[in-house]
């Protein structure tokens, strides 16, 4: 039985890639980190040890990345959502943008 569920199709690129959603934008530090905790990524900003770099664009709500400066080098940081679905959206643009 050929059932599409069962077919190995992991060719480069895929059909919808995050980069063909956003292909131009900045380029992220090598490490990002997401934070399920809202308060803080709402306080941080305002207190300056958070900086805005993008903005991942939604039908939910926008979604901001910011940067923060660590003893280690610069870390992005954002909300991944609630929920898998949600989830999986921001690593993967995310981590498209990710300088190696």
């Amino acid at each position: 039985m050929d059932l599409p569920l069962v077919e190995n199709d992991l060719a480069e690129p895929g059909i919808i890639e995050a980069g063909m959603l956003h292909p131009k934008g900045p380029r992220l530090p090598s490490i990002a980190v997401l934070c399920y905790f809202n308060d803080g990524l709402t306080r941080l900003p305002r207190e300056g040890e958070l900086r805005q770099v993008y903005e991942l664009a939604s039908e939910i709500r926008p979604n901001p990345v910011y940067e923060i400066a660590t003893d280690a080098g610069p870390v992005a940081v954002g909300h991944p959502g609630v929920g898998a679905p949600v989830g999986a959206w921001p690593v993967r643009v995310i981590s498209q943008r990710l300088t190696a």
